[in-house]
């Protein structure tokens, strides 16, 4: 009796001391957080309203006279506060495209007329959603269509704050801020970190910024990627690296 005692004490030990060091065991993890603060953002929005634009449940409609009519984009959103330090700062709309909304008779030649003029990134599942953005500048609207428009209009890129919001808007990836230990999520990383911004002008900026699996049957893992930004708005994409995830998501189809 005494010699199971001894086991089993000896096996509640060793648990807790592989959960107190963030060791891995029976997939359990827990990490160290480092928490940091989030900038205080705004994107001008007075333009669109202006022109006859208003939001509504899902995003943004426009009067069928406004000017925005003629940029073909089935829906408008408002884009995250964190991309208003682009410079400069025009207001910002992002545009999305349905291909196969009722709106458009021939789907397949839209996708291909949306593969060749270029878009950021594709927000749909089964059904493709893609985002372009609009800007309101020299009195005008303006369809922002890939990455060299954007280029071609905010950089240089001077500044952190200037990098994360231009990540962002070129990736449509998050920025996540007071990250904390979820009960019954499963961790893979020893170290869970906030978005922070890395590096200088002369040799570029490391975006901290994570994506979610949202597409497709699960495990939808939540993982981290560093964006790096150089001084002229070239972009390159690391390595994704899982970071947590919710396991009753685990049996979660989504089309």
């Amino acid at each position: 009796m005494v010699y199971k005692r001894y086991l089993l004490t000896c096996g509640l030990i060793t648990m807790m001391s592989l959960w107190l060091t963030g060791c891995n065991f029976l997939g359990l993890r827990r990490p160290q957080v480092i928490n940091h603060v989030p900038p205080e953002l705004a994107v001008d929005m007075a333009a669109f309203s202006a022109a006859g634009c208003m939001p509504e449940e899902y995003g943004w409609t426009c009067a069928e006279d406004s000017p925005l009519a003629d940029l073909d984009c089935d829906l408008l959103l408002e884009p995250s506060a964190l991309l208003g330090t682009l410079d400069p700062a025009y207001p910002l709309m992002q545009c999305v495209i349905y291909p196969y909304s009722a709106k458009h008779d021939d789907p397949e030649t839209l996708l291909t007329q949306i593969e060749a003029e270029g878009y950021f990134y594709n927000e749909g599942c089964k059904f493709p959603a893609y985002i372009r953005y609009i800007v309101f500048r020299d009195g005008a609207f303006q369809l922002l269509n890939d990455l060299a428009d954007l280029q071609a209009l905010f950089a240089p890129i001077t500044s952190a704050e200037e990098a994360l919001s231009y990540a962002m808007a070129a990736t449509g990836y998050s920025a996540y801020y007071g990250l904390e230990i979820e009960r019954g999520y499963h961790y893979f990383a020893n170290t869970l970190e906030d978005t922070q911004v890395t590096g200088t002008e002369a040799d570029g900026y490391t975006v901290h910024l994570f994506y979610y699996q949202f597409c497709g049957c699960g495990p939808h893992t939540t993982s981290s990627i560093d964006v790096q930004v150089s001084l002229t708005g070239e972009i390159d994409i690391g390595e994704f690296l899982p970071a947590f995830k919710d396991p009753t998501e685990d049996n979660l189809c989504i089309d």
